[in-house]
């Protein structure tokens, strides 16, 4: 998962950091991940990723060519979040 990548390369504190960004409910974050049946996936939280973190759509979608848009340097988050 992108954002477990975001939180090893110390982008985000974590996944919590991420969800109250975004005003996210925590638990149903976990559950798309665990149980994709459910359905609980929104697809918002893609653009979250391309727009604030600078991650590539043919990325996202396909899986080829670069994690990122553009060459970046990793960004601090606001800690207070």
């Amino acid at each position: 998962m992108v954002v477990d990548m975001l939180v090893s390369a110390k982008v985000l504190r974590g996944k919590q950091t991420f969800t109250a960004m975004y005003e996210i409910n925590n638990r149903n974050f976990g559950l798309s991940k665990e149980h994709p049946e459910r359905k609980l996936f929104q697809p918002i939280w893609i653009s979250y990723l391309m727009e604030d973190f600078d991650i590539s759509a043919e990325w996202i979608m396909t899986g080829k060519g670069r994690m990122f848009s553009k060459d970046v340097k990793v960004c601090i988050v606001d800690s207070k979040i």
